[in-house]
């Protein structure tokens, strides 16, 4: 690949949203922070409540509306 190609390139949010899943960036919904431990297949991802430890699984259309926040640490 072309660097600069690549470069000019976007992610699709899809793409955006598993990218903050495998870094391990904890999201905010609500109250509960999520912390990602993995996916399951490519289209979910395991979660870690803070509050109590349980464990959470969402697609990644169930991300989407939150990818703006996550992205920059809300």
């Amino acid at each position: 690949w072309d660097q600069a190609l690549a470069a000019s390139l976007t992610r699709s949010r899809y793409e955006r949203a598993l990218i903050r899943a495998l870094s391990g960036a904890p999201l905010r919904i609500g109250r509960d922070v999520l912390t990602p431990l993995g996916t399951r297949g490519w289209s979910q991802v395991i979660f870690r409540r803070q509050a109590d430890g349980t464990r959470q699984t969402m697609t990644l259309d169930a991300l989407l509306p939150h990818l703006d926040a996550w992205e920059h640490g809300a």
